[in-house]
């Protein structure tokens, strides 16, 4: 018999087989396709703090449609907390399994994963699963060492005036086709990196085309949106039962400062408590799994389970905190975790902003302790909202503080100095007076009053007049530049109609005669960008020369101190 006879022949009784079995409705073991391999997906959101969404039981104020299939379907954590107030920190614990203070990435500016770093998507390339990772923008780079191990990373993003982020839509669509492309019937280990709750003043619209208002929440909805889609096609191409799917925020959000405190500095609930749901991968006739667990977890706990999941046989990167697997919760709610576990929060954005150093916190069973100069202890079970530090003579909780800052000084950790107030406020001003939409009148206000007080301040002098110049308030412009700035005391007194002296001709001569020869004759930096923002009629340009003029009046500012 001939090689393709023999073939045919043993295929038939096959055929045969499986038709019979199909009578008694077991014809998926006969299956022509092989059943799909295990996946990850890890959705990693910015700002998407616990309560964003309440699945139905009222933790929220407003509901959000497209987490359905989570609320149904996933394992939740209701006390997760972020090892970092800030997103590339904790995004770099996801991939590593160690806390900021062991994997060197403490905040959002150009600090880096080492290559000598055992990543997650390395061990998942060793396994030969497809790895990909689809980047919304800042902080999730390149440049940071994230792309170690990944078959793709995707951080295309253009960021200017108009553009700052890569919405989750787009971040939906780059993965699908990846997912259909590269690993159509599973075995991947794939990041979507959504930044776009941090971008409260960027317009979005509904599945039918309606603009919502720009606000928190709408950008929350236009997540859910698009997380929605994301899973009605990973069902429709028979992957999502067979893939572990984690939904994270890779940090909270403070709706509204505390007293004394910038979302920078800030360690309580409010900016490290996260969501954290996570759809288990299954075998469709299991059954969804819809229990919760309560106690305290770390997102770093997320990075080591993320890493027993891909080959529990692995060595993974080994923590001096107190680090644990999640996969005892996929068997049920009954964990076995001990409740005085200790969970570290840090925030290092006083450090990176040039201003203090790395701030801690500690969290063991109901307690919060903020390792401060002047530390404070909190029982969350009778102080949920954290506003009331318990008695610094009781007795317990002395004995609770001491062995606290014992634990985090063995860590390595160091008390907090708090930073300069006017640091703090000027950082907070900064972050409302340079929104994407503009200024509000309160913030412009606080502006006026805070460059009062410090009349020498660069800074506050310099913003006042970029901001004063954007919407022509001549008097403010005047007001600001006094007899020190001559260049604006000029630019306003033209535009009131009054007579002034010009000085430094070639700067102000951009002004009148806008020709690349004149304005290469000027030799500040930030003359000739307000000349070219104030003399073109080219959107484009203007919003380059608008960019210069930031950056100029920025390097000046901190030349002067």
């Amino acid at each position: 018999m001939s090689e393709i006879g023999s073939r045919i022949s043993t295929l038939v009784p096959r055929v045969a087989l499986c038709a019979s079995f199909a009578l008694f409705g077991v014809l998926s073991g006969c299956s022509w396709r092989s059943a799909p391999q295990m996946s990850i997906l890890v959705i990693a959101v910015d700002d998407l703090g616990f309560g964003a969404m309440s699945c139905g039981e009222g933790e929220s104020q407003t509901e959000v449609s497209g987490f359905e299939s989570f609320c149904n379907e996933a394992v939740r954590f209701t006390h997760a907390y972020a090892p970092s107030s800030l997103g590339q920190a904790t995004f770099a614990s996801l991939v590593t399994g160690l806390y900021p203070l062991e994997h060197g990435v403490r905040h959002n500016g150009a600090q880096g994963l080492s290559a000598k770093l055992v990543t997650l998507p390395e061990v998942a390339h060793a396994k030969k699963m497809k790895t990909s990772l689809f980047s919304g923008g800042p902080p999730i780079w390149r440049r940071g060492g994230f792309n170690q191990g990944f078959d793709v990373f995707d951080d295309s993003v253009a960021v200017n005036l108009k553009t700052t982020y890569r919405p989750s839509n787009q971040i939906v669509d780059l993965f699908l086709s990846w997912q259909a492309n590269e690993a159509p019937r599973g075995g991947f280990v794939s990041f979507l990196f959504m930044p776009d709750p941090h971008y409260v003043d960027q317009p979005t619209t509904n599945s039918l085309g309606e603009i919502r208002e720009n606000s928190y929440q709408s950008q929350i909805e236009e997540v859910g949106e698009s997380v929605s889609r994301l899973v009605k096609e990973l069902k429709a191409r028979k992957v999502w039962d067979s893939t572990y799917v984690f939904l994270i925020g890779l940090d909270g959000n403070a709706q509204a400062n505390r007293m004394d405190e910038t979302q920078g500095t800030n360690l309580f609930s409010e900016t490290t408590r996260s969501t954290l749901m996570i759809k288990p991968g299954r075998k469709a006739r299991e059954g969804p799994y819809t229990w919760k667990i309560d106690q305290n977890i770390s997102l770093v706990d997320v990075g080591a389970t993320l890493f027993d999941i891909v080959d529990e046989e692995t060595v993974r990167p080994t923590s001096k905190f107190e680090t644990i697997s999640l996969m005892a919760a996929f068997e049920g709610s009954h964990t076995g975790w001990s409740e005085t576990r200790k969970i570290v929060s840090e925030t290092a954005w006083p450090q990176w902003r040039g201003i203090g150093g790395v701030r801690a916190a500690l969290r063991s069973g109901p307690y919060l302790y903020l390792f401060d100069d002047n530390d404070q202890l909190f029982n969350t079970l009778t102080d949920s909202f954290e506003t009331t530090p318990l008695p610094l003579g009781e007795p317990r909780s002395a004995s609770l503080r001491d062995a606290f800052a014992a634990s985090l000084r063995r860590l390595g950790y160091l008390p907090w100095k708090t930073t300069n107030p006017l640091a703090i406020e000027k950082a907070t001003l900064a972050q409302e007076l340079w929104r994407e939409r503009g200024p509000i009148a309160d913030s412009q206000e606080r502006l006026k009053k805070l460059s009062r007080r410090f009349p020498k301040d660069p800074e506050l002098t310099a913003w006042r007049a970029i901001l004063a110049l954007q919407a022509g308030r001549w008097n403010d412009l005047k007001a600001v530049a006094g007899d020190e700035h001559p260049v604006w005391k000029y630019v306003a007194a033209v535009n009131l109609g009054e007579k002034a002296e010009r000085p430094f001709a070639p700067c102000l001569r951009a002004l009148d005669v806008p020709t690349p020869e004149v304005r290469k004759s000027c030799n500040d930096d930030l003359a000739r960008a307000i000349g070219e923002w104030a003399t073109t009629k080219d959107e484009k340009r203007r919003d380059r020369a608008m960019e210069a003029a930031l950056r100029a009046s920025t390097s000046k500012a901190l030349a002067e101190k």
